[in-house]
């Protein structure tokens, strides 16, 4: 597989898994709440928040320039898993402890996805290079 289809491929499934985690979390936000030892609120504030970056990520995923937002993507769920695996640690407390370090590892491994799909690219051509002098 090229690395512009991993990539595409790569953000589509993390957009899914964002919004079922973040359904999950709302669904769940009085369980989540008192295994993270989190005000629900805030739970329903990180359940929405989740959906709607997978929203992002699917419109991510369909931009002519792929490898800037496989980039950020990659990134941001380098920055998400390990405050995932952070609060699971200091807050966390039986399955929901479990389940947040197993979120964490699944966004851990999309990031490790992503950034191998962005390198790979990084050493393709451009399907369409600029035209060289153009008019400003």
């Amino acid at each position: 597989m090229d690395a512009e289809a991993l990539a595409r491929r790569s953000l589509q499934a993390d957009a899914v898994f964002c919004v079922a985690a973040g359904t999950v979390a709302l669904v769940a936000r009085k369980t989540a709440g008192k295994g993270l030892r989190l005000p629900v609120p805030v739970v329903v504030g990180a359940g929405g928040a989740s959906s709607l970056w997978g929203a992002g990520l699917f419109l991510a995923s369909t931009q002519e320039d792929w490898r800037t937002p496989t980039a950020v993507v990659a990134g941001s769920n380098v920055v998400a898993a390990d405050g995932l695996a952070l609060l699971a640690l200091a807050r966390g407390r039986g399955a929901a402890r479990t389940a947040t370090m197993l979120l964490a590892g699944t966004v851990g491994a999309f990031s490790l996805v992503q950034g191998y799909a962005w390198l790979q690219g990084r050493s393709e051509p451009d399907e369409a290079p600029q035209a060289a002098g153009a008019a400003s």
